[in-house]
C-alpha cells in the first residue's frame, strides 16, 4: 500500500451576535457545498474521521473551541535529525547475518519559551518498504511499519505520551506527515522527546522467518527501509480567545475528502430575545401567548416573532440601537397585540398551518439604523416615528376578533378649517396588476424565488404592470402570497387620498392610525356636527338631525378621553339624538358626532403624515382605509366596500370635453401626444371616470382613472383617435353616467416640432427634468426630518436618471430662495425621500439630470417647530455683528463692503496685473475665483468643563455673480436678457466644528492641522499650540460633547465665476434643564451631598425632609455646582439624624 501525504483543514466561522439557539438538528443542519453532514435519517454523507465539528452559542463566558483555533503566533524550528537509524545488520566472513538492528530510537529537544502555549511536530519518512527475495514475486516493494510517539515533560514530572501513531505502507520518497496540535500543560521549560519504536520482524511484511528457498541469514539491509526524521517543531502561542458573545462554529476537515474549501453553511436558531411573560415558543419558533400580560417581558429565548426580534433590534446596546434608545423610551402595551397579531395561526391554500408573520434572516453587515428597523418593522406590515418623547410603533393590522377598527377620531365639516375635504386620485401608472414577491424558499436551500399574485380584471383593462417586491426575512411562499395580496388591495385603497387642514385637532391622532370622515359634500346630506350639550344618555347637536334610510342606525361621538364611542340610536326628536345604553361619559360642549345605518357610513382612513404648518394648525393626509383589507390579504377575497353616500342617481356626466395635440422629446424620439381634458359636472358624486379609446375600427382600450385628464401617446400621424370618458359613483353601487364621446385625427409632424400641448414637457430637442411635486416634510425624530418629494408621473424620461438636489434655507418667513439655500445633500431622485439633519428653516429640491439640466423651479416645505423643552443659552455667537464684521482667520475668502459679506476671494494678487486700473473690473475679484475658502471663526468656546450641549447653527447664505451687477453690464437694458442676472445655484457654504476635552493651555486659535497659519516668507503667524481636537464634523443643529469647541464656514463653488455671500454666521449654545434628585440619611451632623455629576452652574435645589419632631428644621450651606451641605436640628438647636430627599433642578451635566 502506498503512503500519500494527507493534511487537515481546520477553521473558525464566526456565524453572529451570540447568544443563539443554536444549530438546528446538530450534524443535519451543518452543510458543506450545500450537503449536509448527516443525512435527515442519521446517516452520515462523509467518510469517517473526514468531519468533525464543534460550536458555541455566543454567551459572555463561553470557552474556546479547543483544536479548531489556529490563531496567534508560530515559530519553526529547522531540526532535520533522524529517531534512531534505518534497519541495519552485522555480517559474518560468510556474508551471513549474525545480528539485526532494527533502528529504533529516540530524540529529545526543548521549548525554553514560556510564553508557547502548543506545538506541533512534522516527521519525514524518506524510506518505509520490505523487498520479495524469492518466488515469483521476488524484486517486489511489501508494506513495512514503523511506529511514532510524542512524549512531554514539564515541571520535572514524568514523561506524558501526547501522540502515538503506527503507519504502515510503502514510500520510496519523502512521506511527510505533522502531528495534531498538543497542548503544553505546566510550567515550562518542556522537554519534547519524539520515539521510533520497533517490533522486530513484525514490522516488514517480507520476514526472513516465511524463507522457503533461500537461507534465513541472507543479507535484507538493501532490501528494507524504515528510516524516520524529526524534520521540524513548530512552536504555537495561541491567543485562547474564546470569542465572547459571537456564536461560533469550529470545522476540522480531512483533504483527502476534500480538495478544496468547501462552502459552508448553516441552520440556525438565532439570537434569543426578550419575549411577553405569558409567551409559550411553538417548534417553529412562533408564539402562542397564554392567560393575561401584565407588561412584562421574560429571559430571552429564540423566537421567530417579528414583533420581539425588532424590539431587541431597537433596545440592545450592542448590536441595534439601544444606545439611543432605552426599554423605557417604548411601551409594550402597544407592542402586545402587534405580536398577538403577528402569531396568530393561518390555514395556508394547500391546508398547512403557519403564524401570519414569521422573520427568519441574517444582518450580515452595517447598516443605516432607520433602514434596519423598517426592514424589520415591514415584516409584520409596521412603522416607527418619535412622539411624546418615546419610540411610537404602529402597524397596518386587523383585530383578532375580526372587529371592525375603531376610527381614533372623528372629522367633519364642522372641526376642519374651512370645512373643506380634499380628495385625489393617483396616477394608474401606479397601479399594479401583477406583483412578484421574493422569497427565500428553504426547499432549495434558502435561495431566492418568487410567488406571483395577479388582478385579472386589471389585467383585462390594463395588461401587465409589474412590480417586484422583496418580502424580508420572509422563508415562507404562503406569508409572501400574503405580502403580495394586501400589497395589490392597498394599492387599491392608495387611488384615493384625503388631505385637509385642523386645529388643534390634528394632534388627536399619529400616523398609521385610522380615524373617520364625515364629509357632508360626499355622503350627500349632513349626518355630523358639534354637540351643542350632553348627557351619558342623549346629546343635543347644533342643528336638527334627521336619520338616513336604512336600518342599525348609530352614533359616534368624540369623549372627553379623547376615544371615540358608539352606541345605537333610540330616537331623534329635532336636535336631540337619544341613544340606547349609556356612554361611558357625558361628551363635551363642541365634540364631534356622526350618524351612519345600514345604508351609509362614515369613511375611514389611515392617517400618513401631520404636518405642523406653524401657525397654531396642522396638515392631515390619509389614504383610504378598508377593514375588509386584512380577511383579502390572509384569503384573496375582492374587498367589501360600505356605502358612504346617499347619493341614489346617477352622476352627472363630464362637460367640456377638449382635446390637444402636442409633439414631445422622450429618449431622443420624438412622439405624438393627444391630451382629453375635462370638468366634472355639476354633482359630486363622480368619484373616478371610465374611459376607453381606440384607433381607427380597432378594438377598445378601457382604463379607470380619478383624474380630469389623460395623456395617450405614440399614435401615428393621419390615426383617427375616438375617446369616450363617463363618470363613476361611489362604491359599493358604482352608478355611471352617459358616456362622452370626442374624436381627433393626429396631425401631420410640424417642422417646429408640434405645439407644447399640455405643457408638461420641453418639445424642443432637449427634455428638462420636471419641477418636483408633493414636496412634504416631517420630524422623524428629536434631531431628524424625512424629506420627501414625487415626480410627475406624465414626464416621459427615465426617473433613474435624476438627481435630487437638496438645498436649506434657515428663513421660515416663505422667503428663502435656490440662490440663498446651502446644498444639504444630492441623492437619486426616484428614492422619493431622505433622512435629513433637523434644521429650522425651509428645504428645497430640484432635479437634475445626467446632462447637468435642472428643474425649472424649486420645490419646498419649511419646519418652524417650537422648543418645548426649557433650555439655558450660554453662548449667542455672530460673526456678521462684530465691528468689523468676520475678524477671524481668512483662507481665500475675505469681507466685502459691497455686498456686506463674507465671499470668495479672486485668484490674482494686484502685482498679477499690469494695464491701467481702470480696466480692472472689479478690484475685490481680481482673476477667475477661487472655488473654495475657509474662514476660522475669531474665537474658541471653551465650558469650563467637559459637557453635552445643543447647538443651533445661524447660517444664511447667498450666491453671486460677482462680474454681473447692473454696472458691470455694458450692453442695452432691452437686452437684457434677466434683469436680475443669472440665477447663481453653483454655491454652498457649509459650518464645521472640532471638538476637546482638553483645558485651552494659550490664548492660540487652534487651526486646522498645522495648527498655524503661514506668511508668504513662511514666517509662522501663531504658535502651535497643544491642544488636542477630535475630527472637523457638519455643524448641523444637534447635540455634542467636548470641553472646548472651535467653528469655522467653508465656502464653496463649482464654477469660478461664482461666489456664496454669507450674510449672517454665528450659533446658539443651549444647555438642557436637568434634574437629579436622591433620599439618604442626613446622620446626627453636616451631610455633604455631592451630585453624581457636577452641573454647569449652582442648581436650584428643593429638599423634603421626613419624620420631623415638633421644633425640628434643617440648614443648607456650601451649595455649589457640585453639591451642598445640610445640617438637621431639632427644638434646641442639635443636630439630629433625619431621612431626607433631594431635587436639584439645573443645566448640564459635567463629565456627559
Amino acid at each position: 500500500m502506498g503512503l500519500n501525504s494527507t493534511s487537515v483543514i481546520k477553521l473558525v466561522d464566526l456565524l453572529c451576535e451570540g447568544t443563539i439557539e443554536g444549530i438546528v438538528s446538530g450534524s443535519k443542519g451543518v452543510y458543506l457545498d450545500e450537503t449536509p453532514i448527516k443525512t435527515a435519517s442519521g446517516l452520515n454523507n462523509y467518510e469517517d474521521d473526514s468531519v468533525h465539528w464543534d460550536f458555541r452559542l455566543g454567551a459572555s463566558n463561553q470557552t474556546r473551541l479547543q483544536g479548531y483555533l489556529e490563531d496567534g503566533t508560530s515559530t519553526v524550528t529547522t531540526i532535520n535529525e533522524e529517531l534512531g537509524s534505518n534497519y541495519s545488520e552485522t555480517l559474518n566472513n560468510s556474508n551471513e547475518v549474525t545480528a539485526r538492528d532494527y533502528g529504533a530510537g529516540f530524540v529529545v529537544k526543548q521549548i525554553t519559551d514560556s510564553e508557547a502555549t502548543s506545538f506541533q511536530i512534522l516527521f519525514t519518512i524518506p524510506a518505509l518498504f520490505s523487498t520479495a527475495k524469492e518466488g515469483l514475486a521476488k524484486g517486489q516493494l511489501f508494506n513495512a511499519s514503523v511506529r511514532i510517539k510524542v512524549r512531554v515533560q514539564s515541571d520535572g514530572k514524568a514523561y506524558s505520551t501526547e501522540y502515538d501513531r503506527t503507519i504502515t505502507g510503502i514510500a520510496t520518497t519523502e512521506y511527510q506527515i505533522k502531528t495534531p496540535k498538543i497542548e503544553l500543560e505546566g510550567n515550562g521549560p518542556w522537554n519534547i522527546k519524539a520515539e521510533k519504536i520497533t517490533d522486530g520482524e513484525d514490522d516488514f511484511e517480507i520476514s526472513y522467518t516465511d524463507f522457503k528457498d533461500i537461507s534465513e541469514t541472507t543479507p535484507l539491509s538493501t532490501s528494507r527501509g524504515n528510516r524516520v526524521f524529526w524534520t521540524t517543531l513548530i512552536e504555537k502561542q495561541d491567543l485562547r480567545s474564546a470569542y465572547p458573545y459571537t456564536a461560533c462554529v469550529g470545522l476540522s476537515l480531512n483533504t483527502k475528502q476534500f480538495t478544496s474549501l468547501p462552502t459552508r453553511a448553516y441552520l440556525v436558531k438565532g439570537m434569543r430575545v426578550k419575549v411577553p411573560h405569558n409567551s409559550a415558543i411553538r417548534d417553529d419558533g412562533s408564539i402562542d401567548f397564554i392567560g393575561t400580560f401584565d407588561g412584562s417581558l421574560k429571559g430571552a429565548t429564540w423566537t421567530t416573532c417579528p414583533v420581539c426580534c425588532f424590539y431587541n433590534m431597537l433596545t440592545d446596546n450592542k448590536h441595534g440601537a439601544g444606545d439611543f434608545i432605552s426599554e423605557s423610551n417604548l411601551n409594550w402595551v402597544d407592542l402586545y397585540p402587534l405580536a398577538q397579531y403577528a402569531n396568530e395561526i393561518i390555514t395556508n391554500p394547500d391546508g398547512s398551518e403557519e403564524p401570519r408573520f414569521s422573520i427568519n434572516t441574517v444582518i450580515g453587515d452595517q447598516q443605516d439604523a432607520y433602514r434596519v428597523l423598517q426592514d424589520l418593522a415591514s415584516v409584520f406590515r409596521g412603522m416607527t416615528y418619535w412622539a411624546s418623547n418615546a419610540v411610537q410603533v404602529t402597524a397596518d393590522h386587523g383585530n383578532l376578533d375580526k372587529t371592525d377598527i375603531s376610527p381614533v377620531h372623528l372629522y367633519s365639516n364642522s372641526n376642519v378649517i374651512d370645512g373643506v375635504f380634499t380628495y385625489s386620485g393617483t396616477s394608474l401608472k401606479t397601479r399594479s396588476t401583477s406583483i412578484r414577491i421574493r422569497y427565500n424558499d428553504p426547499d432549495n436551500f434558502y435561495k431566492s424565488n418568487y410567488i406571483v399574485v395577479e388582478d385579472y380584471n386589471l389585467i383585462t383593462k390594463y395588461g401587465y404592470q409589474t412590480k417586484e417586491i422583496v418580502a424580508f426575512g420572509c422563508t415562507s411562499k404562503w406569508q409572501a402570497q400574503r405580502l403580495g395580496r394586501w400589497m395589490m388591495a392597498v394599492e387599491e385603497l392608495d387611488q384615493e387620498v384625503v388631505s385637509f387642514t385642523v386645529g388643534l385637532e390634528g394632534v388627536a391622532c399619529f400616523p398609521g392610525q385610522v380615524f373617520a370622515i364625515a364629509d357632508e359634500l360626499r355622503q350627500g346630506t349632513r349626518l355630523a356636527g358639534r354637540v351643542s350639550s350632553a348627557t351619558t344618555t342623549s346629546i343635543t347637536t347644533d342643528q336638527p338631525v334627521s336619520l338616513p334610510a336604512g336600518t342599525n342606525h348609530k352614533v359616534k361621538v368624540q369623549l372627553p378621553n379623547g376615544t371615540v364611542e358608539e352606541k345605537d340610536v333610540n330616537t331623534t326628536p329635532g336636535s336631540v339624538i337619544n341613544i340606547a345604553g349609556t356612554f361611558s361619559q357625558a361628551p363635551d360642549a363642541q365634540a364631534i358626532w356622526s350618524i351612519s345605518s345600514s345604508t351609509v357610513t362614515e369613511q375611514k382612513f389611515r392617517c400618513l403624515s401631520i404636518d405642523e404648518r406653524g401657525d397654531g394648525t396642522y396638515s392631515i393626509t390619509a389614504t383610504e382605509f378598508n377593514d375588509s383589507v386584512y380577511n383579502t390579504a390572509d384569503t384573496g377575497v375582492d374587498l367589501e366596500y360600505q356605502d358612504i353616500t346617499t347619493f341614489d342617481e346617477n352622476p352627472k356626466k363630464p362637460t367640456g370635453l377638449n382635446s390637444t395635440y402636442a409633439e414631445i422629446r422622450s429618449n431622443n424620439n420624438t412622439v405624438n401626444r393627444i391630451v382629453w381634458s375635462w370638468s366634472r359636472g355639476t354633482n359630486g358624486s363622480s368619484i373616478s371616470f371610465d374611459i376607453r379609446y381606440k384607433t381607427g375600427n380597432g378594438s377598445y382600450t378601457e382604463v379607470t382613472t380619478t383624474r380630469t385628464i389623460f395623456e395617450i401617446d405614440g399614435l401615428a400621424s393621419g390615426t383617427l383617435l375616438t375617446f369616450e370618458v363617463r363618470a363613476s359613483g361611489p362604491a359599493p353601487l358604482s352608478k355611471k353616467s352617459a358616456w362622452v364621446v370626442g374624436t381627433i385625427r393626429v396631425p401631420e409632424p410640424s417642422q417646429s416640432g408640434g405645439d407644447s400641448g399640455s405643457g408638461d414637457e420641453d418639445t424642443g430637442t432637449t427634455l428638462l427634468p420636471p419641477d418636483p411635486i408633493d414636496v412634504r416634510i416631517q420630524a422623524s425624530s428629536k434631531d431628524e426630518v424625512v424629506f420627501r418629494w414625487g415626480i410627475p408621473s406624465t414626464w416621459p424620461g427615465n426617473t433613474a436618471d435624476l438627481i435630487a438636489i437638496i438645498r436649506h434655507s434657515s428663513l421660515t418667513d416663505g422667503t428663502g430662495t435656490w440662490a440663498n439655500s446651502t446644498l444639504l445633500r444630492e441623492v437619486q431622485a426616484n428614492t422619493d425621500s431622505a433622512v435629513l439633519p433637523l434644521i429650522e428653516g425651509e428645504y428645497m429640491v430640484k432635479y437634475k439630470d445626467t446632462n447637468g439640466n435642472k428643474s425649472t423651479n424649486e420645490t419646498g416645505a419649511t419646519i418652524n417647530l417650537p422648543d418645548n423643552v426649557p433650555r439655558l443659552l450660554h453662548t449667542n455667537r455672530r460673526e456678521d455683528q462684530d465691528s468689523p464684521p468676520f475678524q477671524g482667520q481668512k483662507n481665500q475668502v475675505f469681507y466685502s463692503n459691497e455686498f456686506d459679506a463674507l465671499v470668495l476671494d479672486g485668484t490674482d494678487l494686484w502685482d498679477d496685473h499690469t494695464e491701467l486700473i481702470d480696466t480692472w473690473g472689479s478690484i475685490d475679484f481680481l482673476g477667475t475665483l477661487n472655488k473654495t475658502g475657509t474662514y476660522f471663526f475669531n474665537s474658541i468656546v471653551d465650558l469650563g468643563g467637559v459637557f453635552s450641549v445643543v447647538f443651533k447653527r445661524i447660517l444664511k447664505t447667498r450666491g453671486l455673480f460677482p462680474n454681473d451687477t447692473i454696472d458691470d453690464r455694458a450692453t442695452l437694458l432691452d437686452r437684457w436678457t434677466d434683469f436680475d442676472g443669472t440665477l447663481p445655484d453653483e454655491t454652498t457654504a457649509n459650518m464645521w466644528f472640532r471638538g476637546s476635552n482638553d483645558a485651552p493651555s494659550n490664548d492660540d486659535i487652534i487651526l486646522e492641522d498645522s495648527d498655524h497659519l503661514l506668511l508668504e516668507d513662511s514666517d509662522k503667524l501663531l504658535q502651535e499650540s497643544t491642544q488636542t481636537y477630535g475630527a472637523w464634523v457638519p455643524m448641523e443643529t444637534g447635540r455634542y460633547t467636548a470641553r472646548v469647541f472651535q467653528f469655522r464656514v467653508d465656502l464653496s463653488s463649482t464654477t469660478t465665476d461664482q461666489t456664496p455671500l454669507v450674510d449672517e454666521l454665528g450659533y446658539e449654545l443651549q444647555f438642557e434643564n436637568r434634574t437629579e434628585s436622591n433620599s439618604m440619611a442626613s446622620g446626627a451632623g453636616a451631610k455633604a451631598v455631592t451630585y453624581t455629576q457636577a452641573f454647569y452652574q449652582t442648581p436650584k435645589l428643593g429638599i423634603t425632609a421626613n419624620n420631623m419632631a415638633t421644633g425640628d428644621y434643617y440648614e443648607v450651606t456650601s451649595e455649589s455646582r457640585t453639591g451642598f451641605t445640610v445640617t438637621f436640628k431639632n427644638s434646641s438647636g442639635s443636630a439630629v439624624d433625619r431621612t431626607f430627599a433631594y431635587q436639584a433642578n439645573g443645566y448640564g451635566a459635567e463629565g456627559s
